[in-house]
This record gives C-alpha cells, structure tokens and sequence, in this order.
C-alpha cells in the first residue's frame, strides 16, 4: 500500500467519523428540542394555555429523532382536537379568502360557500358559555379571518355596483346576475340584518326605478311590467321587501294610460291596461289603478253606446274593435252593425251582394220571418229583396222580370198585402198618362211573383181584398175600377158600381193613398199629401232632421223617431221654423208627419 492510499482512506475515515458526530449532534439537538417542546407544552397546557400547549405539542409530535412520551402526546391533542380544528379550518378558510379574485365569479360562489362553513364552524364553537369560545376569539382574532372575508366582500360589492350602474348607462339588460349576488354578500358584511336591507333596498330602488323608466319610456309596457313582477319575485325569495317596484309600476302605467287616453288611443289602452290588471294579479297586490282602468273603460262603452244612438255606427264599431283588447265586445259589435243595417238597409244588400248599384232602398225590422229585410232596385229595373235571420244568415233574391222604358221613383212595402211571412213590395214608376204605373211583387220560399201591374192614377186596398184602382190606362179608364185576386195575380174586375153606398165615393176620396214622391221634389208639394222615404239624420231639440239636398227639413211626429231611414207620410207646413245645430241657426222647412212605415 503506497503513502498516497494510505491518506486517502485516512481521510475517509476522517469525514465519515465527522458525519458521523455531525449526525449525533443533530440528533442530539432535536432530542432536546422535543423534550424541550413536551415540557413547554406540559406547562401552557397546565396554565389553560391550550392553543400554546396544542402548537407545542404538534411540534412534539411531528418530531420523529426520539420516541419520547409518544403516548402523553397523543393523548393531549386528542384532549385538545377541538383546537386543532379550530387553528386548521380558519387557516383553509383564511387562505379561501385572500386567495379570492374579485374579477371571477366562481371566485365568489367559493367566497360565500366559505363564509357560510365559517359560520358553521364559528357557530360550533362560539356559543354561549362554551369551553372553546375564547379559544376561537384568539385563533380568529391571529389570522384576522373576518377582516380577510369583509374586504374580500367589499371588492366584491364594489364590481356587482359598478355592473349595475353600467347597465343604466348602456340601457343593456342582459346580464343581471349581480343583483343574485348582491343578494348572496351576507348580513356581517353590513353590519347587521336591518342594515343590510336598508344598503340593498337603497340600491336596487335605484337601479330598478331607472331600468322601469327607462323601458316605459321606450314604449316597451309590456317588458317593463314583466320586468317588475321578476324583480318582485326574486326579492320576494330573497326575503326583501320592494314597495318600490309597485309603485314605480303604477306611477309609470297611470302616466301610459292617461297619455292614451288623452290622446285616444283606445287600442293602446286597451292592451295596456289588460296587461297591467294581469301584472297586479299576477303579482297578488291590490292597485286603485285597476278601479280606475276599470271605470275609463266602461266610460268609453256607454261612449260607444251613445255613438250608435246617435247614428254613429262606424266610430261605434271602431271603438268596440279599440277596446276588445281588455274585453271582448263581440256582442256589442255584432249589436252595432244589426243597429247600422237597421238604419242604413242598403247594408244588408251590400253584404249580400256588393256588385250591384242599388236605388230606392227600403227596409225594416222584426217582420217577415226576418231579424232585417230589405229591397231595392238597381240601373237595370230589377228589383231585390234581402232578409236576415236570427242566426245572422243573410239571402237574397231578385225578380226575373225588368221594368223596361219606365224610370222607378220609388219602393214601398205593400203591408196591406203582405202576410207575416211573406213580404210585398210596391214599385212605383214614371207614366206619361197616369200619375204613376204601380207594379207589386211578392217574396214568397225564395222566388218573386208579380200580384199587379197597372198604371193609374192611385189605388187603395179595400177591406174584402180587391183593389180600388182610380182611373186605370186601359179598361175601367176615366172611372174607379175594382180589380179582384184571380189565384196568381190581380186583374180588371168592373168599374165602380154607381149604387154604391151613400158615401162611399167621398170615403174613398178621404181614403186615397198619398202621392209618392222623392224626398228631393217635397218643397215642390207644399199642403199637399205626400209619402216618401228619408234619411233622418240628427235628432234636435226641436225634432228630428232629415236629409233634404244640402240642407234639412225638420220632421214633426206624434212617433218616436230615430236616426237611420225611414218612410213617412203627411203634409209639408207652410212656414219655416228655426233650428239651432250644433253652434248654428238654421230656418228649415217643417214636414207634418201622419204615418210612420217601419
């Protein structure tokens, strides 16, 4: 073996004895440490130095160099576990805290559900007269846990505002999960329960006032109102009272409402008033804006009501068709239009066929089998009849035969003639050798049959059902003549006996039948007996007018007459009499009326 070996394994030797001292004094130290630590631990545990006594022994415990008293410490930190928990669980909730990111939501989901084991663990170990209490006040007080949470919270509150006010500036509503989290911060971080609603009423009165105003003014109603009930629904989970959202929900339907009435807009008020009684019974509260929605509507019915009265059909109709958004008015309309065909029969003809120009319109209600009927003739000659039944169906039919050569003046309902189901209609035409040429047509199961035609100088229906035509064209000419009913038509019977009795001549004389005229040619027949149809179209103080060219003439009746068409017999009054319409005087031409036709 050389010198250089030699040294070598000298040296090795060296450094393994020093390790080997190196190691020993290690152990030695750790030796003394933990026996040092179990003595400071005995005594911290002795003076109810618990959370002291417990570090210590953990530090003993964790200490592996020696088995020393292994049993003792085993036993006091299960006797002192409620500390271990204690220290362990607020340092993993302290670290929860600090480690939250203000700008992450899940973040704060972990932040709440860490607050909430918090509370769980200071409930545990906080109550009253509990042997940890003060232990947990230490422990908590050391890692200033709560202070750790508030702030965290804070940051929190401080962005869910921020988004809030962001929203209000930007009208864009889409993301509104802050208010959920507002709602989630809990009551420590305010201070207490009433304060926390007093912070969070104040806030959400704020944002929840604007965002209304702000929808109402875009003239969504219908989103505003929406928007309302889901914010009375999540406060209403979340525990909140909202007297806000009602009132700022009324206040801002009353200002829509108003606005649509004032500048009568029914349709719109209609629909936003359903909508608005169905938020209030959606959201179960009780509005005196429903009383009044309630009130306005009914106003403008009997308004509607008043309409048709007056012969305003069209804007009647109109204004049941506004309002049927918050009710049905189906009846009232179907009411309205019967009332407008009453009044105005061409109507019905129209309905049933609207291709035809019609003249000389007559019509009524109530007779024939029918709920309204109709007749009239058109260019051509051709007459027509119209009936509706009382299930609102609508015929009609017209006569096969066209009066050729001969101008109509005018129809009538022959109601002497005539039987509960079948009517007769009288047409009344031009002649150049008579006074009129008269031809009758009866409706019966669909069909015209013609019962007369003749022209003469008037004609009247006697009680035994013949006819006492005055000077026909043709046989009887010059004298009365009596034409009798043969099966299917009347025909030229004999002339006026000339032993009638006495009387009898000036009977019929008395008994002759107006002249039939055209409401335009009455000034032309001052005194003198006359039958026409007319329009009526105001009722005056005075009494009704009807229409006469541009103008009225001002109708005296012991009937009582309505607007709409009418066929009335009398005389036309020598003198004029003054009529105030509207904010005018007039002086009209007065009709005495004697008989009223339906």
């Amino acid at each position: 073996m050389t010198i250089k070996n030699k040294l070598t394994l000298r040296n090795l030797f060296i450094l393994l004895c020093a390790a080997l001292l190196a190691l020993i004094a290690v152990k030695a130290y750790y030796i003394q440490q933990k026996i040092t630590w179990i003595t400071e631990a005995e005594r911290a545990y002795m003076k109810k130095d618990l959370i002291h006594a417990e570090e210590w022994y953990q530090k003993a415990r964790s200490n592996r160099w020696i088995k020393y008293k292994e049993d003792e410490i085993h036993t006091r930190l299960a006797q002192l576990a409620p500390i271990t928990e204690i220290r362990s669980r607020l340092a993993g909730l302290d670290e929860a805290a600090q480690s939250a990111s203000p700008d992450s939501d899940e973040d704060f989901t972990r932040l709440v559900q860490a607050y909430a084991d918090l509370s769980a663990l200071r409930n545990k170990y906080m109550k009253t007269g509990g042997q940890y209490s003060s232990y947990y006040k230490q422990i908590s007080s050391a890692f200033k846990v709560t202070d750790h949470f508030l702030g965290k919270f804070k940051q929190f509150e401080q962005r869910f505002t921020s988004q809030m006010n962001d929203n209000l500036e930007k009208r864009t509503y889409q993301d509104e999960s802050f208010r959920n989290k507002l709602l989630l911060i809990p009551e420590a971080y305010y201070g207490g329960k009433d304060k926390r609603l007093d912070s969070l009423s104040a806030a959400f009165k704020k944002y929840d006032t604007r965002k209304l105003t702000q929808l109402s003014a875009d003239g969504m109603f219908t989103s505003m109102l929406n928007e309302a009930l889901s914010m009375k629904n999540i406060y209403k989970e979340a525990g909140v009272e909202s007297p806000w959202i009602k009132k700022t929900t009324e206040s801002l339907a009353d200002q829509v409402l108003r606005t649509d009435l004032k500048t009568e807009n029914y349709t719109a008020f209609a629909s936003h008033a359903r909508d608005f009684v169905a938020f209030a019974q959606s959201a179960k509260v009780r509005s005196p804006l429903t009383a009044y929605i309630s009130t306005q509507y009914s106003r403008l019915i009997r308004k509607a009501k008043l309409m048709v009265a007056r012969g305003e059909y069209q804007q009647a109709i109109a204004l049941y068709e506004a309002v049927a958004g918050y009710r049905d008015t189906s009846d009232q309309i179907a009411a309205a239009k019967l009332a407008w065909t009453k009044a105005d029969p061409i109507r019905l003809l129209q309905a049933a066929d609207s291709s035809k120009r019609y003249a000389h319109v007559i019509g009524g209600s109530g007779r024939y089998g029918a709920q309204l009927y109709a007749a009239a003739s058109d260019d051509t000659g051709r007459i027509y009849y119209a009936a509706m039944d009382a299930a609102g169906q609508t015929r009609m039919v017209s006569s096969s035969e066209l009066l050729q050569g001969q101008r109509i003046t005018g129809l009538s309902f022959e109601k002497q003639l005539s039987t509960s189901t079948m009517p007769v209609i009288l047409v009344e035409a031009e002649s150049s050798l008579r006074r009129a040429y008269y031809s009758a047509f009866a409706v019966e199961e669909g069909e015209f049959s013609k019962l007369f035609e003749f022209e003469a100088d008037g004609y009247q229906v006697m009680k035994d059902g013949t006819l006492l035509v005055n000077n026909p064209e043709g046989d009887g000419e010059g004298e009365s003549a009596v034409y009798a009913w043969t099966g299917s038509d009347y025909k030229y019977q004999k002339p006026v006996e000339s032993d009638s009795e006495p009387g009898s001549e000036s009977e019929s004389e008395s008994e002759s039948e107006y002249k039939n005229i055209r409401i335009e040619d009455l000034l032309q027949h001052a005194g003198q007996k006359v039958r026409f149809t007319c329009s009526i179209v105001s009722i005056t103080d005075s009494g009704p007018l009807a229409q006469l060219g541009d103008s009225y003439v001002l109708l005296k009746s012991d009937s009582l007459l309505s607007v709409g068409n009418v066929t009335i017999s009398g005389t036309l009054a020598s003198q004029n009499e003054d009529v105030t319409l509207g904010q005018t005087a007039l002086s009209l031409p007065v009709f005495e009326v004697t008989l009223v036709e339906e």
